[in-house]
């Protein structure tokens, strides 16, 4: 019974193993965005740099409202107008802020809610690389008839440079890759 019990154990740990590595190497890297401007831009808050990223997007009209999921309900939108982020005429009209969701999963629902709302055929989603698989099949289940289109802000691969010999450095990737497989075969 030890030898079934290990066994089984042991071709778990190795497929887990397996799918981490094909995972990250399959993590998204495609930045190019749709010939047409898409409804909205979605940011999914957390990393230091997602939020920049959107507005990038956003300045540069690749989408008509910015959408920002999960934002602290301390944070206002007038700190954006005041890091000359975006013009005070464009936040009344063009600029959302979830401060509800308090995970992906309620990004994903909290984001469908506002877009089936204001009619939202096509958004441009926002997160980085190692969070995007995850999100981006949260989104699809949300909004299966709606148009959702990647953007991964890139950031710095796990197993370039060196990074892999830090033991600390495999922490977040792992953790995500869980969560991953959770949602995957998960209800």
């Amino acid at each position: 019974m030890f030898f079934i019990i290990s066994s089984v154990f042991n071709i778990l740990v190795l497929f887990y193993t397996m799918g981490f590595f094909v995972f990250l190497q399959t993590l998204p890297t495609d930045q190019t965005l749709p010939n047409q401007p898409a409804d909205a831009i979605v940011v999914l808050t957390g990393r230091q740099g997602r939020i920049d990223e959107g507005l990038r997007l956003f300045q540069e009209g690749h989408g008509r409202f910015f959408y920002v999921s999960g934002v602290h309900p301390d944070v206002k939108k007038t700190e954006l107008i005041q890091r000359g982020k975006i013009p005070a005429s464009q936040m009344a009209c063009c600029v959302v802020f979830d401060s509800v969701a308090r995970n992906t999963v309620e990004n994903a629902q909290q984001t469908a809610a506002w877009v089936y709302d204001h009619d939202i055929q096509h958004l441009i989603l926002v997160t980085d690389d190692l969070h995007l698989p995850r999100a981006l099949l949260l989104f699809q289940r949300a909004l299966p008839d709606r148009i959702i289109t990647p953007h991964p802000l890139i950031i710095e691969p796990l197993l370039d440079d060196g990074r892999w010999k830090n033991p600390d450095a495999w922490w977040g990737p792992l953790k995500e890759y869980t969560k991953f497989l959770f949602v995957r075969f998960g209800p």
